[in-house]
């Protein structure tokens, strides 16, 4: 684990991180920064906190989104399956 600087909003956040992960964790916080930023900038009245917590939930919700239209897809790839083994089977038989 090394310690990599993060910069959000202007503040630095050291945190460890494996060096296979640097990378995703570089990305997700520029990701973050951007966010919170573009919160701020459309209420400047928001404490750093509040900012913090509609960032929170903004992907928060993005991820239950993210799972469930992966879970509408395992459905479908497993439907299709079914689908598929029926017609093998049908082809077969004829």
């Amino acid at each position: 684990m090394e310690p990599i600087a993060v910069q959000i909003l202007d503040k630095e956040l050291r945190v460890a991180c494996p060096p296979d992960e640097r990378e995703a964790l570089l990305a997700a916080a520029l990701d973050l920064d951007r966010r919170m930023r573009q919160i701020r900038n459309q209420s400047r009245s928001l404490s750093l906190e509040s900012v913090a917590l509609m960032s929170a939930l903004n992907l928060a919700g993005e991820l239950l989104q993210a799972r469930e239209r992966e879970q509408q897809l395992e459905d479908l790839t497993a439907r299709l399956k079914s689908l598929s083994a029926r017609l093998e089977r049908r082809l077969q038989e004829q």
